[in-house]
């Protein structure tokens, strides 16, 4: 349950920290500046609750995690990974993920997320496109991977992480961290691949510092929340709301691993205490039909957000009228995470998307990068200073340069905005729209 006093010593800080820095310093690497810190700090500060497989609940502290990532990070320094190299992560919702992409950002590695049911020629192109060194998957993923690495002339490394615990034991619990520029790539995140292959978005350690900003003003995450975005991991989503966001206001992020059930989802946010809840359009609509769902206790919860689509309207108004709730929509790409939001507090509009994030800044611009004024349609673009938008497309120069018009980038979304600053999606050109690259 959140709390009415303000948390105190570094969480305090934290926050107030988040509220005031938007640019991110010369040097940033999140598993030591976020992770390592809290550990550092307090012990005992809760980071993730997991629920595995089979239900069974473990809880892990900021200081475990950074126990696991340190040994992890030995692992890949021991399997060959240099600063720069490229890693792919195709692990599914299971601590391991999370240590994983801590310890690739310790050793300064460029992570390359994907999804643990990824088939074999979508691990092929990614391999490919990104010249991955390493892939670190599941054993579910053993057939689709060995297609992948029959069809390449020099295949890469993999490690399974299932069953792994000894190996780790190995290695010690210290593991030098890379002192990282906020300019230096972090991850490659691909996007949907809607009008063409997919392009892997470039975000450096900068970006990794500017998730605090959704995390702050979107999802209103605090250090006494717990989280749960219900999201896969291996896109977009999951790398801001399922890691870098909530921890980066020393929130606690809740895991759970088996597949979506809206009877087991309601009792889990009643019986766990969530506070924050980020989910997908369907699963709002799930819950929303469940016989019974208005005995659920949802009083914990104090804000709910929906990504991934289009929220419709009436899943909003039966979502409020069963537990008091109103989910708020949010707009962003792979390319830029959340930069418009439906803000806490403040009753939503009707087919408005919100207003631009603090620290955030879109605009409406036309053919020549010119903003428009209210009212007037345009293509929605974020300006090339935003604290979140990516550096460029993995090895595709020319494909960057085109994304980019008069100091914007254009997401190629046509919307309209108001004079109160308001959003309205319109739709793409070609009337095409990808569920990994408009978060709405």
């Amino acid at each position: 349950m959140r709390q009415t006093d303000q948390p105190h010593g570094m969480m305090s800080d934290m926050s107030s920290d988040i509220e005031m820095n938007w640019e991110p310093p010369d040097r940033f690497n999140f598993s030591r500046d976020i992770v390592e810190a809290v550990a550092a700090h307090d012990g005992t500060w809760p980071a993730l609750t997991f629920v595995d497989s089979v239900g069974a609940i473990r809880r892990f502290t900021f200081a475990q995690m950074h126990d696991i990532a340190t040994r992890w990070t030995g692992l890949l320094r021991e399997s060959g990974i240099s600063p720069g190299d490229r890693v792919i992560v195709a692990v599914g919702k299971r601590p391991d993920w999370h240590a994983v992409l801590l310890a690739s950002m310790r050793c300064g590695a460029i992570t390359v997320p994907c999804s643990v049911h990824a088939g074999g020629p979508e691990l092929e192109f990614r391999i490919r496109q990104s010249g991955a060194s390493l892939v670190v998957a599941e054993r579910a993923s053993y057939a689709a991977l060995q297609h992948a690495l029959n069809r390449l002339d020099a295949p890469p490394a993999v490690l399974y992480v299932d069953g792994i615990e000894d190996s780790l034991r190995d290695f010690p619990r210290v593991a030098p961290c890379e002192n990282t520029a906020s300019g230096d790539p972090a991850a490659i995140v691909y996007t949907a691949g809607v009008s063409g292959p997919p392009k892997g978005a470039i975000h450096t350690h900068g970006s990794m510092y500017g998730a605090r900003l959704q995390a702050q003003h979107w999802l209103d995450a605090r250090p006494d929340d717990l989280v749960w975005c219900t999201v896969p991991t291996g896109g977009a989503d999951s790398i801001w709301n399922v890691l870098l966001g909530p921890w980066s206001c020393g929130s606690q992020i809740v895991l759970h691993e088996p597949p979506f059930d809206p009877i087991e989802r309601c009792d889990l946010i009643e019986r766990l205490g969530v506070t924050v809840l980020c989910q997908t359009p369907a699963e709002y609509r799930a819950m929303t039909r469940v016989d019974g769902v208005d005995r659920h206790d949802f009083t914990s919860v104090q804000q709910a957000v929906s990504v991934g689509e289009a929220l419709d309207l009436e899943t909003v108004r039966r979502f409020k009228r069963l537990f008091g709730i109103t989910v708020r929509e949010g707009y962003g790409q792979t390319e830029t995470s959340i930069v418009i939001g439906q803000p806490p507090g403040l009753e939503p509009r009707l087919g408005s998307m919100g207003l631009q994030l603090p620290g955030q800044r879109v605009a409406v611009i036309d053919d020549w990068g010119q903003e428009v004024g209210p009212g007037i349609e345009g293509e929605i673009a974020v300006q090339t200073q935003t604290p979140t938008l990516f550096q460029g497309y993995w090895d595709q120069p020319d494909v960057t340069s085109a994304a980019f018009r008069g100091g914007w980038f254009v997401t190629g979304d046509l919307a309209i905005r108001d004079r109160d600053g308001h959003f309205s999606f319109i739709g793409r050109p070609e009337d095409v729209i990808g569920s990994n690259d408009r978060k709405v």
